[in-house]
Order: structure tokens, then sequence, then C-alpha cells
């Protein structure tokens, strides 16, 4: 892809840029994943804890994002592919074994001792620098839901990094 391309392409609002995506050219893919990519990986990464499973869940994501019909909802590239890159985690995330339980809980050990949903809010909050009615749109919540959840999930982490241990 040449300079010439990329400038062109830099001056493509998102909603032009999700259907170009959509009919799978490749350029358009590519930019995509420039704009989001990063975000798109930081989040997985958050929620999954490995860069492998990051890297797998981005590229599902934008598989689906390429192959999947809407659902009729009318939804910004950003909002659709970290919804999508979200799921795709949370998917490889659960087929990990669970820490056990006697596990020392370290401060690198709180984000996973949180559910999956609160890990995913908190990703987005803090990774992917989402606003809580964005986050709300990506985890098809309530903004209410939303900052409860940030707050129970903020709380619990205070507390395991608090603890004696």
């Amino acid at each position: 892809m040449g300079a010439e391309e990329v400038m062109q392409w830099g001056d493509v609002t998102e909603a032009d840029l999700r259907d170009a995506v959509e009919s799978f050219g490749v350029v358009a893919v590519s930019e995509a994943y420039r704009r989001h990519g990063p975000a798109a990986f930081n989040l997985a990464r958050a929620i999954t804890q490995d860069a492998v499973q990051a890297e797998q869940a981005v590229v599902a994501a934008f598989v689906r994002l390429t192959t999947d019909e809407r659902n009729g909802e009318v939804q910004t590239l950003r909002v659709e592919l970290l919804n999508l890159t979200r799921r795709c985690a949370g998917d490889l995330a659960k087929q990990r074994t669970a820490p056990s339980p006697l596990h020392v809980v370290g401060s690198g050990d709180v984000f996973r001792t949180l559910p999956l949903e609160a890990r995913s809010m908190l990703a987005l909050a803090v990774v992917a620098r989402c606003g809580d009615t964005e986050i709300a749109q990506i985890m098809g919540s309530d903004t209410s839901v939303v900052r409860r959840t940030l707050l129970m999930a903020l709380g619990r982490a205070r507390e395991l990094l608090d603890s004696p241990g």
C-alpha cells in the first residue's frame, strides 16, 4: 500500500470505511486495522492476559467483521470491532482453566479474579479509553449498569491490592 492510498483513506469517514470493510476491500480492512487494531489488541490482551490469545481474538474479530451480517443496528466501526473483539477474547479466556483459589493473589492477578463482564468493562475503560456510553454500546448494556460494574470492579481490585499477603 503506497503513501497515496494511506492519505486517501485517512480522509474517509468511519461510516464509509465500515461499508468498504463490509465488501471486504483489502485496503479498507488494512485501514480499519491501522485505525483500530491497537485498541482491539490491547482490549483483548487485557481480557485474556495472553498476547497470543489476544492476537487470535483480534484476527477472529476482523474475520467476523468482514463476514457476519449486520444485525440491523447501526454502530460505528470502532464500537462494532471492539464488541466483536471483547466477545472473541471472552470466549478464549473462558477456554483457559481457572487459577486455583489457593493461588496467592498478586497485583498482576487482580484483573483475573474479576468476573469476565467486569474485566471487559474495566479493560474498555482503561485500555481502550472508552466512555460509559461507548462501553454500554459495546457491551449491549445500560450506562447505569456500566457505572455500577466499574465501581464494583475498582472496589474489588482495591480490596485485593490492600489485603495483606
